[in-house]
């Protein structure tokens, strides 16, 4: 996961609009917590599998 805190304020609040869980928002600090997760696991996990392999192949 990864956190992201902006700050922006009143005027700026066309940047951040489609963060915004509500309209209540008065400006100042606003988070996002992002969590990246590959689409299948299984070929991420052979992907590395394989450049481990390689990686020991090489040296």
């Amino acid at each position: 996961m990864l956190d992201i805190w902006l700050q922006a304020e009143n005027n700026e609040i066309h940047h951040v609009s489609a963060l915004l869980p509500s309209l209540d928002w008065a400006g100042g600090l606003l988070g996002v917590r992002l969590c990246l997760r590959p689409k299948d696991l299984e070929a991420l996990y052979r992907e590395l599998s394989y450049s481990q392999i390689w990686c020991m192949s090489i040296f």
